[in-house]
């Protein structure tokens, strides 16, 4: 017998894709919280040969350098075992205008991603991670899309250190069986329908 989820909680009331919920659930600088999220960031960057083990999570409020300047509040921000950066953002509105924004976010990793004086081969991977609660890119028929920095008429890549991650929620739908489900699919569905007492199945 499974326990009852829903029974004298508030869950129906705090959906995962509220970034708020999101924050507070996988964003804690607890062992449960960054388990959690280390599940999540393997299943998203498909790191079955190479698992991310550990994650330090950091102050998500990244303030301008100037004065004036545009203030980056980012959902979670942390730091992987092996050094990797990572912004985990959790978006349900202005799409429109979500890429700009990422791309801002991105820069702000890569700027934090190598010491003074430091040589360019020692820089840190930066990774951006949107969980989108709808659909972003159309024209993309999966609900996983990675960005790269790349040429574009032959598509060599420039440089690996900075990568943009989209999981858009908006692409999967509960009515597909479980067993057809490919292992990003499934938390996709789970992240859009977590709150949902006839999803829980």
């Amino acid at each position: 017998m499974t326990a009852d989820l829903f029974t004298g909680t508030h869950r129906s009331q705090m959906p995962l894709t509220s970034d708020y919920v999101f924050r507070t659930v996988f964003g804690r600088d607890r062992e449960d919280s960054r388990a959690a999220l280390i599940e999540i960031l393997n299943i998203i960057l498909d790191r079955r040969d190479d698992p991310i083990r550990s994650i330090i999570i950091k102050n998500p409020i990244d303030t301008a350098e100037k004065s004036g300047g545009k203030q980056t509040v980012m959902d979670i921000r942390a730091e992987t075992g092996s050094g990797d950066l990572l912004d985990i953002e959790m978006q349900a509105g202005l799409l429109i205008v979500y890429p700009n924004r990422i791309v801002l976010y991105g820069g702000r990793l890569v700027n934090s991603s190598l010491q003074r004086g430091a040589d360019y081969d020692k820089m840190k991977k930066s990774i951006v991670v949107s969980i989108i609660n709808g659909t972003l890119f159309p024209a993309i028929p999966s609900c996983h899309s990675v960005f790269q920095v790349r040429e574009k008429e032959t598509g060599l890549l420039l440089s690996d250190r900075l990568e943009f991650h989209f999981l858009e929620l908006g692409k999967v739908h509960a009515d597909k069986s479980v067993s057809e489900m490919t292992r990003i699919e499934k938390l996709a569905v789970y992240f859009k329908y977590a709150s949902d007492e006839n999803k829980k199945d």
